[in-house]
């Protein structure tokens, strides 16, 4: 149905882009390659398209303009997971991850190589109970935990995450949230500190120290557990001083950890130069210090 113009100019695009093989002569022949190699030659051609797709993005710029600190959605579950895939690469810190086996299996190399850079990684592994799961690779991290339930969840130096649930809802509310405000990291990291304190061990190994934490409640858990195996430790904090809001940097002698889950009370007892102070997270409201950054050695 076609006019022999166009069907020899259609040739000659496959001819030039090695997907059409041609016998020159009168008639001209022509014959389709091995798919196999119409494969190779389009993922070469693909591959190509998006390095330089990404050199020009990566060019352009873009009007300064000022977003402030909020929640921003992707209408999309595969893209929400590529997002929480990029933040395990960001973190320099510390970083709390919880999702399915599925999940963790697809991102289980990144967290060896956030640890393999000096990240605190905690890892949650959620399935029902009458559904076992087998993860190898585990043992390869220092901090995992089993719960029954839990959404899939990003969180990295407590200032940017993602949450994507997919519990219950319809595929239409397949979707992700990128929070970076301050208060719901807060809430979200508050929730995934429930969630370990209740969950089954699989891995726990000791950290090495001097290490560093932006989150509060998993360092004093640390801390607590070294200073009952008869460990002397020192702790180093920036933050701010509760009363006046100004920065803070101390150090000191640890005198205890304070951990209270039927109050929340949930502190450093530090003695300094200064004297005695108590530090206690981002939302310290009765301590005399709250800590943004906290590094322990021995």
């Amino acid at each position: 149905s076609m006019h022999r113009p166009q069907v020899y100019a259609s040739l000659k695009r496959l001819v030039s882009k090695s997907v059409v093989e041609s016998l020159g002569g009168k008639p001209a022949v022509f014959r389709a390659v091995d798919p196999e190699i119409v494969v190779a030659m389009f993922s070469k051609e693909v591959n190509q398209l998006m390095s330089q797709a990404l050199k020009t993005m990566k060019s352009l710029k873009s009007r300064k303009v000022e977003t402030g600190i909020g929640i921003w959605i992707l209408r999309s579950y595969d893209g929400a997971i590529a997002k929480a895939e990029s933040l395990i690469e960001k973190a320099t810190i510390d970083m709390a991850v919880c999702g399915s086996p599925k999940f963790i299996s697809k991102v289980i190399d990144k967290l060896v190589k956030a640890e393999e850079r000096g990240v605190n990684v905690y890892v949650i592994v959620y399935s029902p109970p009458d559904k076992p799961f087998q993860i190898n690779s585990l043992e390869n991290l220092r901090k995992v935990r089993w719960a029954v339930s839990g959404d899939v969840m990003v969180v990295i130096d407590s200032k940017i995450g993602v949450l994507i649930q997919r519990r219950g809802v319809t595929p239409a509310a397949q979707y992700g949230l990128i929070v970076e405000e301050p208060v719901i990291l807060d809430y979200m990291l508050h929730d995934f500190f429930s969630r370990w304190v209740r969950g089954k061990v699989i891995c726990d190994k000791p950290l090495k120290l001097p290490t560093k934490f932006t989150m509060h409640r998993l360092a004093l858990l640390e801390a607590d557990k070294m200073v009952r195996d008869g460990v002397k430790l020192k702790l180093k904090v920036k933050g701010r001083w509760v009363q006046n809001g100004k920065p803070m940097r101390v150090k000191g002698e640890l005198l205890k950890p304070v951990i209270d889950l039927s109050t929340g009370l949930m502190h450093f007892v530090l003695k300094t130069k200064n004297g005695v102070f108590r530090i206690g997270g981002v939302d310290a409201i009765v301590e005399e210090g709250a800590a943004h950054i906290i590094e322990i050695s021995c």
